[in-house]
């Protein structure tokens, strides 16, 4: 499932990847033709997204961003 919201300008290179982040697409680039998916490839593209960020925003991103409304269990995985 995609979500689709109205792009806004990017005003920063934290704007760039948080953008760059979240248009890593599972079902359209990582999934293989026995229907399964290329978790690896997809996490990959994910971190390559906010790579070019010093470690401490990647960090800030994905606790207030990424991952701001994580259920317990989830954080578990």
């Amino acid at each position: 499932l995609k979500m689709e919201f109205k792009d806004r300008p990017i005003t920063s290179k934290i704007d760039k990847a948080i953008n760059d982040y979240f248009d890593v697409n599972l079902e359209e680039d990582y999934k293989n033709d026995d229907g399964t998916y290329d978790w690896e490839g997809y996490f990959g593209a994910q971190e390559d997204a906010l790579s070019p960020l010093p470690f401490l925003d990647r960090k800030r991103i994905m606790n207030k961003i990424v991952n701001k409304y994580d259920t317990p269990t989830i954080k578990l995985f």
